[in-house]
């Protein structure tokens, strides 16, 4: 909790003692600067009070009333009839109601008593729309709301609080019951909830992603997102390359239709239904040799590196013609469900990486 919370906290908290109702009263409390009691009339007497008066002072400006948490004779609108042909008269009337302000700013005037006091009233009916008469019908007797007690009481009450939270009577406030440290810098505490929120809420999202509310960043949205090994490591696309992804995913794919109209091919990532860590692999051009008993297999990683093979079966290829020509970075294969899609292996991503910054650098 930060330093200006503690101070917000403390200062709500200052009260004005109950039995005040004037400054008169209030000036009994007030010191000076060198411990003594405050003299109000030999102040406003002196020849310099106008210099410990700030903004535009003159001789006919009065000294402002405290307005103390007390019944007070308060408009109340009567209810109109349900008839919209009917109405009473009066339409208003004066009650006793709670009005002021409180000691302390989390407090609030509140009535502690209440009863209905029964008052009569004449009801007349409209004629005519526009009729300047009215024809009278009867006298009718309604209950009205009145205040016979008021106090000073918290505007948070234990009822504001949720299951997570404490009620502290003392502070008129909920405070969480347990409270833990945040993940990262991208969240932030929340009294209100008692658990860790986004310190911004993000709808910019670029390209193919959508914001985590959890992770409070952008990700590549379901089934397109990120790919899980067996082991349940998860690789993620960095910002960049989300950015990366965005710009070469705006580019559209002409149609073989004989409209003008372009469509974005489809952009599909998916889980490999088959776990490939240990298959062999074909390295890239002008890879090292691997050393005697290894040869090159497919890692957790998703890369194709020297290891000991733990199959002889080589890595199935799910070939086949997807209804629409893939983006440069992707191939077709089969996905769990037995369609054709574009699917981006970790490969083709780095390769398409590597071709986007030497596209940048030329």
């Amino acid at each position: 909790m930060s330093e200006w919370h503690y101070f917000s906290v403390w200062f709500s908290k200052l009260q004005i003692p109950p039995n005040v109702s004037s400054l008169s009263d209030f000036v009994r409390y007030v010191k000076m600067d060198d411990g003594s009691p405050m003299n109000l009339e030999a102040m406003m007497a002196s020849s310099d009070f106008r210099e410990s008066v700030s903004g535009a002072f003159t001789d006919d400006v009065q000294m402002a009333h405290y307005d103390a948490c007390t019944l007070r004779p308060t408009t109340y609108e009567i209810p109109k009839n349900e008839d919209p042909k009917l109405s009473y008269f009066p339409p208003c009337t004066r009650v006793p109601m709670c009005g002021g302000c409180s000691p302390g700013t989390v407090q609030e005037c509140t009535p502690v008593s209440i009863e209905q006091r029964p008052m009569m009233v004449m009801v007349t009916r409209i004629p005519a729309p526009g009729s300047p008469d009215f024809i009278f019908e009867s006298f009718e007797v309604i209950n009205i709301p009145v205040h016979t007690a008021c106090e000073p009481r918290c505007r948070v009450t234990q009822e504001h609080c949720n299951e997570y939270q404490d009620y502290l009577p003392h502070d008129c406030r909920c405070v969480c019951r347990e409270r833990f440290p945040c993940p990262s810098d991208r969240h932030r505490w929340d009294e209100a909830t008692c658990s860790c929120t986004c310190s911004e809420d993000s709808g910019n999202c670029p390209g193919f992603s959508i914001f985590n509310p959890m992770r409070c960043r952008c990700e590549l949205r379901s089934g397109i997102s990120i790919y899980e090994d067996r082991q349940g490591v998860s690789v993620e696309l960095t910002d960049e390359e989300l950015q990366d992804v965005y710009n070469v995913g705006r580019a559209p794919t002409p149609t073989t239709t004989t409209t003008t109209t372009t469509t974005l091919a489809p952009l599909v990532f998916h889980r490999p239904s088959t776990p490939v860590v240990g298959t062999p692999c074909q390295p890239s051009p002008g890879s090292l040799p691997c050393l005697l008993g290894m040869r090159y297999v497919w890692t957790r990683t998703g890369s194709c590196s020297c290891g000991i093979p733990s199959q002889p079966t080589q890595r199935p290829t799910l070939e086949c013609t997807p209804p629409q020509p893939c983006l440069m970075f992707m191939s077709p294969r089969l996905n769990d469900r037995g369609e054709c899609s574009c699917q981006l292996t970790r490969g083709r991503r780095s390769a398409l990486i590597r071709q986007l910054m030497n596209k940048d650098h030329k």
